[in-house]
C-alpha cells in the first residue's frame, strides 16, 4: 500500500486489531526524537482506566464526588464510542483507520536523552508516529 498522510497503513492495521480486541503484542515508538515503548491496548481500555484512576486520584485528594464524576463521565464515553463487543474505533475510523494508538505498560524516554520513566498508559496520535518496531525496552535499555 502506499504510503498516505494520516499515518502508516501498517500501524494503524495492528491498532485497529489490537482496537477489535483480536491483539495484544509490545511495540515501540518514534515519536519527534523520544521513544515510547509499551504494550497496545484498545482505546475502550484506555479510557475506562484512565477514568478509574483519575476517580482513585479524586479521592485520595479527599475529593470522591469529583472522582466519580470523572469516572462516570469517561466510561459513558467509552461505552457511547466503544460498545462493549463491538469493534473499538474512534470517531471517523471507519474509512481512515484508528487516529490514536494506545500504550500500557509504557516506558518513555524523552528526546532531550534524560533517562527513561514508566507510565501506566499513553495516548498519542498514529500520524505523529515517525518509526516503530514490534517488542518493548526497558528503562535500563533506553
Amino acid at each position: 500500500m502506499p504510503e498516505e498522510p494520516g499515518g502508516d497503513w501498517l500501524l494503524a492495521s495492528f491498532v485497529g486489531g489490537v482496537n477489535m480486541g483480536s491483539l495484544e503484542m509490545g511495540v515501540t515508538l518514534l515519536v519527534h526524537g523520544a521513544v515510547v515503548s509499551g504494550r497496545l491496548m484498545p482505546a475502550r481500555e484506555y479510557l475506562t482506566r484512565l477514568g478509574d484512576d483519575l476517580s482513585a486520584a479524586a479521592s485520595q485528594a479527599g475529593t470522591p464526588e469529583v472522582g466519580e464524576q470523572i469516572r462516570t463521565q469517561l466510561h459513558a464515553v467509552a461505552d457511547e464510542l466503544y460498545p462493549q463487543g463491538a469493534p473499538s474505533q474512534e470517531p471517523g475510523d471507519e474509512a481512515e483507520g484508528p487516529a490514536f494508538i494506545h500504550l500500557k505498560d509504557v516506558v518513555l524516554v524523552p528526546a532531550d536523552g534524560r533517562a527513561g520513566f514508566r507510565l501506566p498508559y499513553w495516548r498519542g496520535r498514529v500520524d505523529a508516529v515517525d518509526g516503530w518496531f514490534f517488542g518493548q525496552i526497558s528503562p535500563g535499555q533506553a
